[in-house]
């Protein structure tokens, strides 16, 4: 999700309508699905939030190509195949990207 105040991106380089991407959002929504993958495996129903949590983290992630693409193809993956995300690897890949 994208947000933006009236005349808040002048000077940033953004195009109209997107804010930067957030390290703390994307770890936000990971770190939910992650939860709430582990409640799926318990019998509750959170498939759908499961992968709108994975979709926010993909949203949130586009500065980071490498990381947006992991979170995407895992996102993918569950929708059709129900793979759970490896999220040790996301979290790594998340952590490269902070260091970068």
């Amino acid at each position: 999700m994208y947000y933006v105040s009236r005349g808040g991106l002048q000077g940033l380089g953004l195009e109209e309508g997107v804010r930067p991407s957030c390290m703390e959002c994307v770890e936000k929504h990971l770190g939910s699905a992650c939860v709430l993958c582990g409640e799926l495996a318990d019998g509750y129903p959170y498939r759908h939030r499961v992968i709108g949590h994975l979709h926010e983290a993909e949203d949130e992630s586009r500065q980071w190509p490498a990381l947006h693409r992991a979170i995407r193809e895992a996102r993918k993956r569950f929708q059709r195949d129900g793979v759970t995300p490896d999220w040790q690897r996301l979290q790594g890949l998340c952590r490269l990207c902070e260091g970068a």
